[in-house]
């Protein structure tokens, strides 16, 4: 058996993808799951023109969207020549060992769960995701359970808020990854938002600390931004492009064990 599938990530300002392929062993040993470089496109058009001019066909698409009910319905319309079957993923109440802590589960985001079976893969029983991307959220999970997390705004947004509301204050970009105090107001204002940023890691962490141990995966469009944080922490965390992308691997694997999906997750990981 070889299956061929599609991973989306549909996100507010961009699509990244990854082509997966599974092909059964001959002498019944753990399926061979192979998948590609992340690919990342502005748009659905841009998806689209890639896949028709490679003249693509899934056995299944797989998709994580933060957009509306209504573009969701005409992004899955769009990609109907293109597979199979085409799989939405919907945040759920507990589903693949992981229990959600929300009474509503349709009121978290579906990239929060996906960042937590994403993370499941890749950490011990209890670990602590941060998706630092547009908005940064935080979750922490013990043994399966959800303990619950936060949503703050990611640093582009943080800066805009600034900007937005005053008439004095500009930004400028800036590459600069390590905090220090700023000398003038661009600098001032880039490295306000950085130290908010890594404050939202030093916090999540302490009050996950009355759990005992826990690992910490570190993700999204903003990671670089939090990579000097390893430099005084010994290098304890796990930092991933794109953590989404692991969370519908999940789906992609949601017939193997927690265990032998964790053993592919990690080879892929590498």
């Amino acid at each position: 058996m070889h299956c061929h599938s599609l991973l989306l990530d549909i996100g507010n300002s961009s699509i990244k993808c990854r082509e997966l392929t599974r092909t059964a062993r001959e002498d019944s040993g753990m399926d061979i799951v192979r998948w590609r470089p992340l690919m990342t496109f502005a748009d659905v058009d841009a998806l689209l023109a890639y896949l028709g001019e490679k003249k693509a066909r899934f056995n299944s698409v797989l998709i994580g969207s933060v957009r509306s009910d209504s573009d969701d319905t005409a992004i899955l319309k769009r990609l109907t020549p293109y597979a199979t079957t085409i799989e939405l993923a919907q945040t759920q109440s507990a589903a693949l060992g992981l229990t959600n802590s929300y009474a509503n589960p349709q009121k978290m985001g579906v990239d929060r769960w996906l960042a937590m079976l994403g993370a499941q893969l890749l950490c011990g029983q209890n670990f602590l995701v941060i998706d630092a991307g547009t908005a940064v959220t935080a979750d922490f999970v013990v043994n399966g359970l959800h303990q619950g997390g936060w949503i703050a705004p990611g640093f582009s947004l943080a800066q805009e808020a600034v900007t937005g509301h005053t008439a004095r204050v500009t930004q400028a970009p800036s590459h600069q990854h390590t905090i220090a105090f700023g000398q003038n107001t661009e600098d001032c204002l880039h490295f306000g938002c950085l130290a908010q940023l890594h404050g939202i890691v030093h916090q999540a962490k302490l009050l996950a600390a009355q759990f005992g141990e826990f690992d910490v995966i570190l993700s999204g469009g903003d990671v670089d931004r939090l990579r000097s944080l390893n430099q005084a922490a010994r290098n304890e965390f796990i930092f991933v492009d794109n953590i989404v992308l692991f969370g519908i691997l999940r789906m992609a694997l949601a017939d193997m064990s927690l265990d032998n999906a964790q053993k592919v997750a990690r080879s892929l990981l590498i």
